[in-house]
Order: C-alpha cells, then sequence, then structure tokens
C-alpha cells in the first residue's frame, strides 16, 4: 500500500479507497489540476503477467470508449514507477452493497438506481462488450442518487480470447450465471443473470443462494431454482417472484433480451402493490420491516370495501391485526342494539320449540 504523499505520475496519494487481489485504489489529487481523483493500481506483482496486464489496460480504454453517464469516466491510463495506473472520476458516495448493509434501500429506490445501472449495461452490450462481473459493490452511489457501475477491468468482447487459464471463470460467485460456471461463453445474458441476483439482494437483502461454502453456492446456481422474494419478503408483491425467476432463469435464453427490461418488470410489479402500504427496506438480517398498524388498517379497510387483484395480495398476517383495531374502533351505542335483538330473536324461537315439543306431547 502507497503511503499518503506519494507522487504516481502526477498524481498525489491522499488515502485509501479499497484493495484486492489485482491492486488498490486510492484518494488522490491531480496535481497539474487539482482535481480529485480515483485512482487504481494494479499490484506490482501481477503487472508482469501478460494476462492481467492486457486487462487492466484494456480496462481504461473500455471505460473511455463507453459514452453513458452512468459508467464511471476514466481521465488517463498509463504506466509509473509503482505499476499501471488508471485515473478516474472520483465519485463521492458509497457503494450499493454498503447501503444493503446499512438497511437503507426501500424497493422503490432500488428499482431507481438499478434502472441507470441497467442502461449502462445495455450501453457496454451495444458495443459488443461484456462486464462479468457486476455487483453491488461495483455500483456506486454518487449525489442525488445517481448509479455509476464501475470495475470493468473484467470486460469482455465476445470475439475475444479469454484472459484467464483454462478452466476458470471470471466473476463473483453470489451473481455468477450457471453458463459461466459451465465454462460456457459469456454473454449478455450473463450480465442480466447477475443484475438480477442484485435485484433481489436489494429487495431481501440477502444474496441470492446463501450457503456456507463456494461450491455449494456454484452448485446452486447451476441446479437449484431461482429464489423467491415472496418467501424472504412476504409484504412485497408476488409478482416479483416472477421477474427474478425470469432474470435469473437457467437458459440464457430465457431471460430478458435488455437488462432495461428486467428492472421495467420489476417497477411494474412494484406499481401492483396498493398504494397505501409503504414498501420498507429489508431489516438488517433481511427480514421486512413492517408498517405501523394503523396505517396498515386503513390500507385494508379500503381495499376490503372495493375487491381488486392488490388488495388480494395484501399479506395475510396484516388481516387479523387489521380486524382487531377495527373491532376496538366500533362504538358500544352502536353494539348494544344489535346484540339486544339478538337476545330477543333467541328467546322468541326457544318459546316457539317449547310450545312445539308440548303440543307434541299432549296429542
Amino acid at each position: 500500500m502507497l503511503e499518503a504523499g506519494t507522487i504516481v505520475s502526477g498524481y498525489r496519494v491522499d488515502g485509501v479507497l479499497g484493495d484486492g487481489g489485482m491492486g488498490a485504489v486510492y484518494r488522490a489529487t491531480q496535481l497539474s489540476l487539482g482535481r480529485a481523483v480515483a485512482l487504481k493500481l494494479l499490484a506490482p506483482n501481477l503487472s508482469d503477467d501478460p494476462g492481467f496486464r492486457a486487462r487492466f489496460e484494456r480496462e481504461g480504454h473500455v471505460q473511455a470508449a463507453l459514452d453513458n453517464d452512468h459508467i464511471v469516466t476514466v481521465y488517463e491510463a498509463g504506466q509509473s514507477d509503482y505499476g499501471l495506473f488508471l485515473a478516474m472520476r472520483l465519485i463521492a458516495g458509497p457503494t450499493l452493497k454498503q447501503l444493503i448493509l446499512d438497511a437503507s434501500l426501500d424497493p422503490r429506490r432500488s428499482v431507481r438506481l438499478l434502472t441507470q445501472v441497467a442502461h449502462a449495461l445495455d450501453t457496454a452490450h451495444g458495443a459488443g462488450l461484456i462486464h462479468r462481473d457486476v455487483k453491488p459493490q461495483n455500483i456506486l452511489i454518487g449525489k442525488s442518487d445517481h448509479a455509476y457501475l464501475a470495475d470493468f477491468g473484467l470486460i469482455k468482447a465476445p470475439d475475444e480470447a479469454r484472459l484467464t487459464g483454462t478452466g476458470q471463470f471470471i466473476g463473483t460467485i453470489d451473481y455468477v450465471a450457471p453458463e459461466q460456471i459451465q465454462a460456457e461463453p459469456a454473454t449478455p445474458a450473463s450480465d442480466i443473470y447477475a443484475l438480477a441476483g442484485v435485484l433481489y439482494e436489494c429487495l431481501t437483502g440477502e444474496v441470492p443462494f446463501p450457503k456456507p461454502s463456494d461450491a455449494a453456492t456454484l452448485h446452486a446456481h447451476v441446479m437449484q431454482p431461482p429464489p423467491k422474494v415472496s418467501e424472504r419478503r412476504p409484504d412485497l408483491p408476488q409478482a416479483l417472484d416472477g421477474v427474478i425467476a425470469q432474470g435469473m432463469a437457467k437458459d440464457p435464453w430465457s431471460r430478458p433480451s435488455l437488462a432495461a427490461e428486467l428492472i421495467q418488470a420489476a417497477s411494474r410489479a412494484l406499481s401492483s402493490s396498493p398504494s397505501g402500504i409503504a414498501l420498507a427496506a429489508p431489516g438488517r438480517d433481511g427480514a421486512a420491516q413492517r408498517e405501523r398498524p394503523v396505517q396498515v388498517t386503513k390500507t385494508v379497510a379500503s381495499a376490503s370495501a372495493t375487491p381488486s387483484s392488490s388488495s388480494r395480495s395484501t399479506p395475510s398476517v396484516v388481516a387479523p391485526a387489521a380486524e382487531a383495531v377495527a373491532g376496538e374502533a366500533r362504538e358500544p351505542s352502536a353494539q348494544w342494539p344489535r346484540r339486544l335483538i339478538a337476545v330477543i330473536a333467541a328467546l322468541i324461537l326457544t318459546a316457539f320449540a317449547a310450545g312445539f315439543a308440548l303440543g307434541l306431547i299432549v296429542h
């Protein structure tokens, strides 16, 4: 790791933003312009590896060539005494993963953010490029919830030779598509699968297949059906289950053809939710946060007056609470006349039955 104050090809290192196996990202200042940047440096021990070097060098060219407001801008790519570097726009904000962990994402905000990411992906796909590592950690959130897709270091053109060893796949196992695990070529559909996995995590607070080992996770991606949002979030529309099922279909041809189509389907599913029920963010444990009973009661009461498909999808667990509150709201003065009438009617029926039985005995 470089210390603060280190000069790298005209950039002064000011602090560490993050690090990983391929290198580190620093907050830095471009001395010639006094501009704050994110400076990405390839790990020195990897600079001599032709595969890593080619992938890293290409990342700068790819991001610079893609014209999209939701892809991080690259200012410069070059070689320094400390290895290869990329100088990029500094996004002052959290990653999507941090928002998920902080339980600060409600479903509609999630859809708004991922709509922007979907446009960035469709732009890359339109240029014949595949990201191959779509995950919450690679989605940066700037001012006014402006989302950016970052880390194009694993991007690949369909006709390009693989830059990894034989029998290996590239990506993050929590979101990797089945075809990549099975050593088949990655396609735009592979990115859409990963985006659907990210959508699921935003809605539920957990990754699609939380397993105790990497092997179990990979097996689940290949063999297990897509997870259901309703099993983790019964308060959300069940239509979201179908959205995730299509986006994470095992057959790449069964997935939406565009990333934007996937998120648009999620938006329509959320619109089917009763407008009076606020869609809360998942709790830190992935469980849904419930609304206050008085708010839910008003929604159920109005929905029951005019039955509809949306009212039928209201979680049944809310109904007892609604009935209890409604019962408490009834005034005693309105209940006593009904009870008195019921008692009188019961006495009349009893007297009639007794007289009928006495008549049978006499005869």
